[in-house]
């Protein structure tokens, strides 16, 4: 390999990467931890007054997991709400 090849293989696997570090690191902030396994579930609700991506799902005043994403079901007119919790 000639140094202009060699740079440039560096130069994209910095890229790769950073671009990974970011995408872990923003998860991290938001509350979600990429490298400890985790169980999702569904729920289906008619209101979800300030339910936010990132809350807490607590039982009991515990923490025991977070909602991961709230999308707007067409077919049934619901909020679909998937939440993640640790396993353990």
């Amino acid at each position: 390999m000639n140094p202009t090849s060699k740079k440039n293989v560096l130069i994209g696997l910095t890229v790769v990467v950073s671009i990974c570090i970011l995408y872990w690191g923003i998860e991290y902030l938001k509350g979600i931890n990429l490298l400890k396994p985790a169980n999702f579930y569904y729920a289906k609700f008619e209101k979800v007054n300030g339910l936010t991506v990132a809350s807490p799902v607590t039982v009991n005043g515990f923490k025991v997991g977070q909602v991961r994403e709230i999308t707007y079901d067409y077919d049934t007119n619901q909020i679909s709400v998937e939440l993640s919790f640790e396993k353990g």
